[in-house]
C-alpha cells in the first residue's frame, strides 16, 4: 500500500507543514512517540481528576457546588475531555490520510480545522491552569492570606456587578460610534470593533486621529468618553476593586485558617475540628 507523499507534493508548502499542525496517525504511534506518552499521561491525569472529583461530590454535593474553585476544576475536566477527543479524532484522520493513494486528492482542510480547535483548546487551559496559581498559592502561610483577598475579590458580587453596567455602557457607547464612523473608519467597520475601541478608552489607550476625523462633533466625542470612561468608570473600578482587597484582606487570615483548618480536617480527620 503507497502512503501519500504529500509533504513534497506541493499541497502543503514544507514551512506550513512544520508550523501548521503536528504529523501523529492513529496506526504509526512511533513517528510521534514522545507525544503519545504526553497524550498518554493527560488521558490517565484527566481520569484521575474526574474520580478524585467524583468523591468529593458523593461526600457533600451541595457543599461540593458552593466552591468556585470546585468549578473552575470542572470547567477544566470538561475542557481536557474535549482534547482527548480531538487527539483521537485527530490521529485517526490522519491514519486514512497515510493510506490514502499516492495519486488522489489529499484534503488537509478538515485536519486543520480540527488542529486548530485543539490549539485553540490548549489556549484557554493554559491560561486557565495558570489562574489555578490562586488556588494553589492560597494555601501557603507567607501569601496564603493576600491570595485569599485576590480570589475573594476576582468573585466578589459589587464588582461583577459594575463591570457589567460597565460593559452595558460601553455597548452603548460602541453603537453610537459605529453608527457615526462606520462608514468613513476602518477602526469602526464592525460593532465588535467600536466596542474594543470603546473598551480602551477604560485604560486610556485611545486612537485620537481616527475620532477627530469626525471634526467638531468628533472632537467633543473624544472629550466626552475620555472624561467619561477614562477618568470617571476607569478610576472608578479601580478604586472599587481596591477597596474590595482591602475590606478582604483585613478579614483574610481568619479566611485562611478556616479553610486550611478545613482541608487538614478533611484529609487527617476529626481531631482539627
Amino acid at each position: 500500500q503507497l502512503r501519500v507523499d504529500w509533504r513534497h507534493s506541493g499541497l502543503v508548502v514544507p514551512k506550513q507543514y512544520r508550523t501548521t499542525f503536528l504529523w501523529m496517525p492513529m496506526d504509526d504511534p512511533y513517528s510521534w512517540l514522545p507525544t503519545a506518552i504526553v497524550c498518554g499521561a493527560l488521558v490517565l491525569s484527566t481520569f484521575a481528576t474526574m474520580g478524585n472529583e467524583l468523591m468529593e461530590a458523593l461526600s457533600n454535593f451541595r457543599r461540593y457546588l458552593t466552591s468556585p474553585q470546585n468549578w473552575y476544576e470542572f470547567l477544566q475536566i470538561k475542557l481536557v475531555i474535549v482534547m482527548v477527543v480531538l487527539i483521537f479524532v485527530i490521529t485517526e484522520q490522519q491514519a486514512v490520510i497515510g493510506r490514502s493513494k499516492k495519486d488522489g486528492f489529499v484534503d488537509f482542510d478538515w485536519v486543520w480545522n480540527l488542529n486548530y480547535t485543539l490549539k485553540l483548546c490548549f489556549c484557554v487551559m493554559l491560561a486557565l491552569q495558570s489562574s489555578k496559581a490562586i488556588f494553589i498559592l492560597r494555601l501557603l502561610p507567607s501569601v496564603g492570606p493576600s491570595m485569599q483577598a485576590v480570589g475573594h475579590v476576582l468573585f466578589d458580587k459589587t464588582v461583577w456587578g459594575f463591570i457589567a453596567f460597565l460593559m452595558y455602557m460601553l455597548a452603548g457607547l460602541a453603537l453610537s460610534l459605529y453608527i457615526y464612523y462606520g462608514s468613513t473608519s476602518a477602526a469602526h467597520s464592525h460593532p465588535g470593533m467600536s466596542m474594543m475601541t470603546a473598551y480602551r478608552f477604560v485604560w486610556g489607550d485611545w486612537d485620537i486621529e481616527e475620532l477627530t476625523e469626525g471634526g467638531l462633533f468628533g472632537t467633543f466625542l473624544f472629550l466626552a468618553l475620555s472624561l467619561l470612561v477614562t477618568g470617571t468608570l476607569g478610576n472608578i473600578f479601580i478604586a472599587l476593586v481596591g477597596e474590595r482587597y482591602q475590606d478582604r484582606v483585613q478579614r483574610s487570615d481568619v479566611d485562611w485558617v478556616a479553610e486550611v483548618d478545613e482541608i487538614l480536617w478533611k484529609w487527617h480527620g476529626h481531631g482539627f475540628r
